[in-house]
């Protein structure tokens, strides 16, 4: 799945505090020096269940990291 194809359900979102933005920059500089995720995104039905504070930075920088391999789908 691309993340393009990826949607976010504001329930499953609402149930993660926010990061500050201390903890949000240090993400994004881990994401960019190991050059992937080191927790991937989890989905289910094209809906994130885990991963909602990783995937706008992988949104922002995924032309500068090829990511998509770490969308884990669940599957039934």
């Amino acid at each position: 799945m691309k993340l393009s194809q990826l949607k976010i359900d504001p329930e499953f979102q609402s149930k993660i505090p926010p990061l500050q933005f201390e903890e949000e920059q240090q993400l994004e500089q881990n994401i960019i020096t190991e050059g992937r995720l080191l927790n991937p995104i989890i989905t289910w039905n094209g809906y994130i269940l885990d991963g909602h504070t990783q995937f706008p930075l992988v949104k922002d920088i995924v032309g500068y990291l090829k990511m998509c391999h770490s969308i884990l789908p669940i599957k039934r």
